[in-house]
């Protein structure tokens, strides 16, 4: 987002979106009426409303998710020294509903682990990373994110951001990198969430 600072009225309305697609996902998931058919027509809607929707509605940078929540909010504090009070607030809009629907969103309303999640559907032999890598190179990321800002104010993250293609924002460091990830999605469990 252009200076961490401000929301397009249409980013409100993914937000909210987001939310009512989190609360209607808990009924069905407690009522136990989310069944195979159910959960891909999620995916693939989710993949095309969330994800190509709003990202080819949404300025080039600004459909939201929950990774680039977290990194604009820290590089407004860590580089700019203030706070993105609109970044916060959907930040922790986010972790609520996160937090009370048991990762709902994640599964259910992000573009990003919609698309894995489709792709991991391929019956292909999976492989399930063990924990202590996947979150040894998530902790050495996030390191390396905060380094990043503190020492050069450079997100790193940003180059190989794959939630971009849904703007069909494609460049040399995140064409490939994007390619990698959703062909490990093949195989492994939402790669990206997992790792990074």
């Amino acid at each position: 987002m252009p200076n961490g600072m401000t929301l397009n009225p249409l980013t409100l309305v993914k937000l909210a979106l987001w939310i009512a697609t989190v609360a209607v996902v808990t009924v069905l998931l407690r009522r136990r009426k989310a069944t195979s058919d159910v959960r891909l027509a999620f995916l693939v809607g989710g993949v095309l409303i969330f994800g190509f929707g709003f990202g080819l509605l949404l300025p080039t940078g600004l459909n939201p998710n929950p990774v680039a929540s977290l990194r604009t909010l820290l590089t407004s504090l860590l580089v700019r020294g203030q706070l993105a009070l609109p970044i916060a607030a959907m930040l922790i809009i986010l972790l609520v509903a996160v937090w009370v629907s048991n990762k709902s969103i994640c599964g259910w309303a992000c573009q990003l682990g919609l698309l894995q999640d489709l792709l991991h559907r391929v019956g292909l032999p999976k492989w399930e990373p063990p924990f202590w890598l996947s979150n040894s190179v998530r902790v050495l990321a996030f390191v390396g994110l905060l380094v990043g800002l503190l020492a050069v104010g450079i997100d790193w993250i940003a180059f190989i951001d794959p939630f971009q293609v849904f703007s069909f924002q494609i460049t040399w460091a995140l064409g490939p990198f994007t390619a990698a990830l959703l062909v490990a999605s093949l195989f492994v469990y939402r790669p990206w969430c997992r790792f990074l």
